[in-house]
């Protein structure tokens, strides 16, 4: 079973991975740039963003099968 104080730094890691996704991809394409090229702060924010989902997911996945 998994403790729920394991849960809590999970969504907030998830929330974080989703904002700095959204903003990432948003400036880099306001800002006339790609969001794919490690060119610009936006792209990176949209690389750190969806390595923090990637790992969040990981440490759910491993926290589940936690007794």
């Amino acid at each position: 079973m998994v403790e729920k104080g394991f849960l809590r730094p999970l969504a907030t890691a998830r929330a974080v991975a989703l904002a700095l996704v959204v903003v990432g991809f948003v400036g880099a394409v306001a800002s006339d740039a790609s969001p794919l090229a490690a060119d610009t702060g936006y792209s990176l924010a949209f690389y750190a963003g969806i390595a923090l989902g990637v790992l969040s997911v990981y440490l759910g996945i491993y926290g589940a099968g936690r007794e």
